[in-house]
């Protein structure tokens, strides 16, 4: 039986399907906030879909930081962040938001766009507003709510590049990343999630892709989420599902297209100015099916002109095989053989292409 490792870093994975889906689980969980409902039922869904996005990062960026020097690796972090980021962040501020102004016939404050950009360009969110916009709306508080999450990716990302200058570290990743998720489970609740897909990825080659392995996480999930501990000892049993998932998942996105982290960071926007236009008044569902149908295109358009060019410039940094024992056997081998060292070779050089879409 195949195992995880085989799956994810080959071609055939769901992986983008399965982003897609949590991106949409994202957009519908936010809709009712935007329309100005204090509670609704789906946001439960949308953190545990954050969640499974922090889980797919931690088994992804491990994969890239553990076959490349860090300088390659961060410079392919920051195009795979940044473009979008600054992109979302310019339109918003000098396409929709004067929209927005004159729709709600609110004076639009230029110089306050100008700094919304500025201020929150290198990933921590230091403006959520613009003076003169959204003032009428039922969720006045940011154009967009998504973008608190990118700062603690990008601190992953970094942190995940620092562990790796150390040639030990690399040879006992099997040591080190046990120990980190269990600190991480004490006290900081993104990273749990992040370092549960970093310790599948360390043991990826020592986990069947079993059948009944997603009904046993989430046996375990949700009563442990029902009883008030899920934060603390759900990751693991999530971060299984979540990628067993994405191993087999039988659905591919047309051409490998990843429109995931275009959803996410365009929907809210997209969903404010539902509300400016006035289709607050229909049924929350109804609204999130508007925004999808919107966001979807306009995530396309990001990652064919925005995020897809990045391919291309990474080569401006290029990678150099690392000679250290770590890098070779990038973690936990299978037991040697011509066929598993074979198919070891062909998993590597698939998991340069499919890999660089995180």
């Amino acid at each position: 039986m195949q195992t995880l490792g085989d799956r994810l870093s080959s071609r055939e994975n769901g992986l983008d399907v399965l982003r897609f889906l949590l991106a949409a689980v994202v957009i519908v969980s936010h809709t009712w906030l935007i329309s100005g409902f204090s509670s609704h039922p789906t946001r439960g869904l949308g953190e545990w879909a954050v969640f499974a996005f922090f889980v797919l990062s931690g088994y992804l960026v491990t994969a890239s930081a553990a076959r490349m020097p860090i300088g390659p690796y961060l410079w392919r972090r920051a195009l795979r962040i940044f473009p979008g980021l600054w992109t979302v962040l310019l339109v918003t501020a000098f396409v929709f938001a004067p929209l927005a102004s004159i729709l709600s016939m609110q004076h639009y404050d230029f110089g306050d766009a100008v700094s919304c950009v500025t201020k929150n360009a290198l990933l921590e969110v230091n403006q959520s507003t613009i003076d003169g916009t959204l003032e009428l709306e039922p969720y006045r508080a940011t154009w967009n709510g998504s973008l608190w999450t990118l700062m603690y990716e990008g601190a992953a990302y970094l942190a995940v590049g620092v562990l790796f200058l150390s040639k030990w570290v690399r040879g006992h990743l099997h040591l080190v990343i046990p120990v980190l998720f269990v600190a991480a489970s004490v006290a900081l609740r993104l990273a749990r999630y992040f370092l549960a897909g970093m310790l599948l990825y360390v043991f990826r080659e020592r986990i069947s892709l079993k059948p009944w392995l997603p009904i046993a996480c989430a046996a375990a999930v949700i009563p442990l989420a029902t009883m008030g501990w899920g934060t603390y000892l759900t990751p693991l049993p999530l971060a299984l599902a979540v990628l067993w998932a994405g191993a087999v998942l039988p659905l591919r996105l047309p051409h490998r297209v990843d429109l995931s982290y275009g959803m996410y960071i365009w929907a809210f926007p997209i969903q404010q100015l539902i509300m400016l236009f006035g289709l607050g008044w229909l049924s929350p569902w109804v609204t999130a099916v508007i925004a999808i149908t919107i966001v979807v295109p306009l995530a396309w358009l990001s990652w064919t002109f925005v995020e897809s060019p990045e391919l291309r410039l990474r080569r401006l940094v290029p990678t150099r095989p690392r000679d250290d024992k770590a890098a070779r056997s990038r973690g936990p081998a299978p037991l040697a053989s011509p066929v598993a060292a074979t198919g070891r070779r062909t998993a590597a050089l698939a998991a340069q292409s499919g890999q660089s879409r995180r």
